[in-house]
């Protein structure tokens, strides 16, 4: 019995060879949040940092025409004036824009390294009830690290582990070039290891306005005095290698975790509460 209709989608990274891509398929009444999700998900990213969704061919941010729509997390600070307004991906469906095979859109991750996908559906097709979805179908290679730089700082990393790096390319110190050599399997991928994660959930974290704990110190007001011992250094936190085992370190650069978790800037942290919710 075939009650279900689904999408299948193909997502490839731009501007990278060998190509990276994944096959995914999502149910068709799904919106471009739990599209973001899965591709985050199926790609292997942390999802801790902006993204969304435009057309047009890859280009720097702002050569963006501003009144060209896109689907993401809306800006409150200002940014909507240079960047142009953005769609609140968890209020619009993937078949606005998403009506027939072949058509596709830009799916842009993470506004510092700047990683550009393109999105194209494949087929529409309906699926027998129990068949759970979303679900991976198939992909080549490991996406790249997180804040490892770009295009640019990925290939000199692929091009050390390959042993062919040019040393004019090189932008690294020896040390990181070394963890991602024993860390970081650029042409590993295993779609049965895709674990789709819940979009709701997702959703309600970065709706939340709960404010974040705070960090235990390990003082006690109680302490006894005694000697003054200098801090030690503070300790970037570590993140998985996404296609890879262990994790790399993170640059400690002081962003709350509520940014972390929903992304982008280091600026204050943003009154989430403000931004549009889904209707019950």
């Amino acid at each position: 019995m075939y009650s279900r209709t689904a999408l299948r989608f193909k997502i490839t990274m731009l501007q990278i060879r060998p190509p990276i891509w994944r096959r995914i398929e999502m149910p068709a009444g799904c919106t471009f949040w739990d599209l973001h999700c899965a591709i985050q998900d199926a790609m292997g990213w942390d999802d801790t940092h902006l993204h969304e969704f435009r057309r047009g061919p890859a280009r720097p941010l702002r050569a963006y025409p501003p009144d060209r729509e896109k689907i993401g997390i809306p800006f409150d600070d200002g940014f909507e004036e240079e960047l142009g307004e953005t769609r609140a991906g968890w209020l619009t469906r993937v078949s606005r824009h998403f009506r027939k095979p072949g058509d596709s859109l830009l799916y842009i991750y993470d506004f510092g390294d700047y990683w550009h996908h393109r999105v194209v559906l494949e087929a529409r097709e309906r699926r027998p009830a129990g068949i759970s979805a979303p679900a991976c179908l198939g992909g080549r290679r490991a996406c790249p690290p997180e804040d490892c730089g770009g295009v640019s700082g990925y290939e000199s990393i692929v091009s050390f582990i390959a042993g062919d790096l040019d040393e004019s390319k090189r932008i690294y110190d020896p040390e990181v070039y070394e963890y991602y050599r024993d860390h970081f399997d650029p042409a590993r991928f295993d779609p049965g290891a895709v674990v789709f994660t819940d979009p709701g959930e997702r959703l309600r974290l970065l709706l939340s306005d709960e404010p974040e704990p705070e960090e235990d110190t390990g003082a006690s007001e109680t302490q006894t005095a005694g000697p003054q011992l200098p801090a030690p250094p503070p300790v970037a936190p570590r993140i998985p290698i996404p296609g890879g085992t262990g994790s790399a370190p993170r640059p400690s650069d002081g962003v709350s975790p509520a940014f972390r978790r929903c992304g982008g800037f280091s600026r204050p942290r943003r009154p989430w509460a403000r931004f549009p919710r889904p209707k019950p």
